[in-house]
């Protein structure tokens, strides 16, 4: 992976190899405009090739979840904790519990393609919220075992929630299942449900308001 910049204010180009070395190709010193994003991109980047596969995979289950617009940047961002990756877009949370050596902060989406993850640690005062507050503590649930197909295992939870009166939204519901076998944590009907999975991922899924029918007395 290598990244170049070109200034706006000279012919300078700046050549950011994945390595951590980087040199300008120039006759002046490095452009004062390129300082903060070298600074980032050397010490603070995050990359999950494919080859590491059961990581990529979970870092992608929680990319899931990031905003892909919203006025609050720190939704279109990830957390990552000490032995966490976390993201929400305010309607959902995923996270995945990934023993890893990254730098803990809130990161920025390079890249998220068929070649890996790229993830640069963000550039401001970025807060991202206390999501543990949202995370409810259910004791009722229901099992999903054995080897389904994803849309009949989602059809079937979906089943299992319209019963109790939860509806959520379907492509939320398929987008957090992260395997074949988890754990389905629900309250009442206006709270949040919960996927587990046994790999170490888990998805928050705010209820959806089902429409409501108002009857007109005819003329």
């Amino acid at each position: 992976m290598v990244y170049y910049i070109y200034g706006t204010q000279d012919d300078s180009k700046l050549q950011l190899p994945a390595q951590g070395h980087f040199w300008v190709q120039s006759r002046s010193c490095v452009p004062t405009w390129a300082g903060s994003f070298i600074k980032r991109s050397i010490a603070m980047k995050i990359e999950i090739p494919k080859i590491n596969r059961r990581m990529l995979e979970s870092v992608r289950f929680v990319l899931r979840a990031a905003a892909k617009e919203n006025t609050r940047h720190a939704l279109q961002h990830v957390l990552v904790e000490k032995g966490r990756f976390v993201a929400t877009d305010g309607h959902r949370l995923h996270i995945a519990d990934i023993e890893h050596n990254f730098k803990p902060g809130i990161y920025e989406i390079l890249q998220n393609s068929a070649k890996g993850v790229v993830l640069l640690i963000a550039d401001g005062p970025e807060k991202f919220p206390k999501y543990q507050d949202i995370i409810p503590k259910h004791k009722d649930y229901f099992e999903m075992t054995g080897s389904w197909e994803k849309w009949t295992l989602t059809t079937n939870i979906a089943f299992g929630l319209a019963n109790k009166g939860i509806q959520i939204n379907p492509q939320f519901l398929a987008e957090g299942i992260s395997e074949d076998t988890l754990k389905v944590y629900f309250g009442t009907p206006d709270r949040p449900i919960i996927l587990v999975a046994e790999e170490g991922t888990k998805a928050v899924l705010m209820p959806t308001t089902p429409p409501s029918i108002r009857y007109e007395k005819g003329k």
